[in-house]
């Protein structure tokens, strides 16, 4: 994501939302090197949606953290 220094991960959450992008969903990344990018499989609907530097968290009033960890892939 250029230009921005984070990004949330969000799935279109339906009967048809696998497990993996129903987990990724409102998790936080960084924006300039993330370590997965949608579409993560066939038929993704996945996206990533850009976060300004300025902009917080409604529920806590704090700045965005990262939160993204990769998923075990067995």
């Amino acid at each position: 994501m250029v230009g921005y220094a984070k990004a949330a991960w969000s799935a279109i959450m339906d009967e048809r939302t696998c497990g993996l992008c129903e987990d990724l969903d409102g998790k936080v990344l960084n924006g300039d090197s993330p370590e997965m990018q949608p579409p993560t499989h066939v038929n993704c609907r996945c996206v990533l949606i850009p976060i300004g530097d300025d902009e917080t968290d409604p529920e806590t009033g704090q700045p965005y953290k990262a939160d993204f960890k990769a998923p075990d892939q067995d």
